[in-house]
């Protein structure tokens, strides 16, 4: 009877030490987690909505110590270096080939996922030759645009001939007299034709009656008008010998490829003037310096010993490389420089992106890190880089892979999967800091599915971890990757507040991230953020 009685004592005795326990536990969580449990709180994780609780502060979660300090860096080489090389090689190149007869060089070259540049004497001023036809060709674009003029109009054929110039009417060279259109003497009309192929003609085949025959109809000074009102300040075609130079080449092509040269044109015509030059039949100058099959939309253009070409050279990876050179001088010259140039510069920039650095945080991004970053949205979605790459222990696997910490994410590479999407990925930085209340707090307990009578939004439920998503940020996660990019949703929906701002924000956690919804950014593409995940799991792992 005393053993038995013992034993009962020793039970109740562990019952009631459990229970003591499981009370300082929940009430050491209650400091950081989202709210203690409340009736409030039972019947929201229920599919009914919580009241916000203004005790509720955002990231309230916090890792598990882990040994994720870097063990070890990557050294990608620095931008500055890699441009620094690409510019010496480019200016020893020019210095060679003005031995070999060229008097003068204008060159840009841009890569556009860095907007890193090199410029050797971009502002000089050259006769254009046969690229005033880009802006013969952008005027018309406007005109069909805005409906003045269609595809299927016809002109009249001008026949081009240089005697026919009235040459006392119109300065040649790079002359500061005031200049005036070039005239033609009266001629006949010998035939019509349609915009459409006078415009294909002008650009694939640099045909010059196709040419002035669409300047004649588009009026000379109209064209310099709207050079003039995009801030083109040297550009002109409006005179014996059109001039340019390769700054303003280079800013024409940026505006062709993003689409923002001028808010008349609308992506359809962006991308009809695009196809225009990618078919470009004069491949003589900078095409024989790139590999074969490289997609290369370009305009060139020659006038006595004046020869240039420009363009925008498409990467295999979907990056595009601007390049304008201009030359003076031997026309051997000119094309031996130019198809060296194109070489350098494919093998410094063209079989990835430059690496990028951010002077903000001092840190540069490259490779596939940086491919990633200007592909799934950047500065926008991911803030700027905190960390260089560098070495660390998986928390998960406990193997070394090779990571990157940026504001609002950790990126992986992961060589296991070398040429699929997911060579790169997120960290699992939601699981990671709400590992200590994934099963035990109810806004991060299965849920019971959403149903249509429960709520007017739109909803999925994901079984694979028992939590519903809706509206906002059911649209911002189907928009903006997915599963792939983000992981399931690990908590419903809840009320947190920003320490920072005190601002209380409708907040939902994901695998790989957390969605925080900001009024204050309706209808705009800011309504719905990523949290800071990576500035604060990288300030804990530091300071643990």
């Amino acid at each position: 009877m005393d053993k038995l009685y013992l034993r009962l004592t020793l039970i109740v005795f562990s019952i009631v030490a459990t229970l003591l326990c499981s009370t300082v536990i929940t009430s050491r969580f209650s400091g950081w987690l989202v709210a203690p449990v409340s009736s409030e709180v039972t019947l929201w994780a229920t599919a009914a909505t919580p009241t916000p609780d203004p005790t509720t502060k955002l990231n309230p979660c916090q890792l598990n110590p882990t040994n994720q300090l870097p063990i070890g860096s990557d050294d990608s080489g620095s931008q500055v270096a890699v441009l620094d090389k690409l510019n010496t090689a480019l200016q020893k190149l020019i210095a060679n080939y003005q031995n070999q007869g060229l008097q003068s060089v204008g060159l840009v070259v841009k890569d556009q996922t860095s907007q890193q540049t090199i410029q050797v004497n971009a502002d000089q001023v050259f006769v254009s030759g046969s690229l005033y036809k880009l802006f013969v060709l952008w005027k018309l674009q406007v005109e069909i645009s805005t409906g003045h003029l269609s595809d299927n109009t016809e002109i009249p054929v001008i026949g081009y001939d240089e005697g026919n110039i009235e040459l006392n009417l119109a300065p040649s060279g790079l002359s500061d007299v005031a200049i005036t259109p070039p005239k033609l003497k009266p001629l006949q009309a010998v035939g019509t034709i349609t915009i459409d192929e006078a415009r294909r003609q002008m650009i694939t085949y640099s045909d010059n009656t196709a040419a002035w025959s669409l300047a004649q109809v588009l009026d000379w000074n109209r064209i310099d008008e709207l050079l003039v009102s995009h801030n083109f300040s040297v550009s002109r075609t409006a005179r014996l010998d059109p001039i340019t130079n390769a700054n303003e080449i280079t800013r024409l092509f940026e505006g062709l490829y993003n689409h923002n040269l001028d808010p008349n044109l609308s992506n359809k015509d962006y991308e009809l003037m695009l196809s225009l030059l990618k078919a470009q039949q004069i491949n003589i100058y900078i095409s024989p310096g790139l590999p074969s099959g490289m997609v290369f939309a370009h305009k060139t253009g020659s006038w006595d010993n004046f020869n240039h070409d420009a363009g925008i050279i498409y990467t295999p990876d979907g990056r595009a490389i601007f390049l304008t050179i201009l030359t003076e001088g031997s026309g051997d010259a000119a094309v031996g420089l130019m198809q060296e140039v194109a070489r350098q510069t494919w093998q410094t920039m063209g079989q990835a992106p430059l690496p990028r650095y951010f002077p903000k945080t001092g840190k540069t991004v490259s490779g596939k890190f940086l491919e990633y970053w200007m592909a799934k949205g950047g500065l926008e979605s991911y803030g700027y880089p905190l960390t260089e790459a560098r070495s660390e222990i998986d928390p998960l696997s406990g193997k070394a892979r090779l990571v990157q910490w940026f504001e609002r994410a950790r990126f992986e590479l992961s060589p296991e999967n070398v040429g699929t999407p997911h060579e790169v990925e997120l960290g699992l930085l939601g699981l990671e800091l709400c590992s200590k209340v994934r099963y035990s707090h109810p806004y991060f307990l299965p849920a019971p599915p959403l149903t249509d009578s429960s709520t007017p939004e739109r909803h999925q439920f994901f079984t694979a971890t028992g939590h519903n998503l809706s509206s906002h940020f059911l649209d911002f996660w189907e928009q903006r990757g997915g599963l792939s990019r983000f992981g399931y949703p690990i908590s419903e929906e809840h009320d947190e507040l920003d320490p920072d701002s005190g601002q209380v924000y409708r907040v939902q956690w994901f695998e790989r991230a957390r969605f925080e919804l900001h009024p204050e950014n309706a209808d705009t593409p800011y309504e719905v953020l990523l949290g800071l995940l990576g500035r604060q799991a990288l300030a804990f792992t530091l300071n643990p």
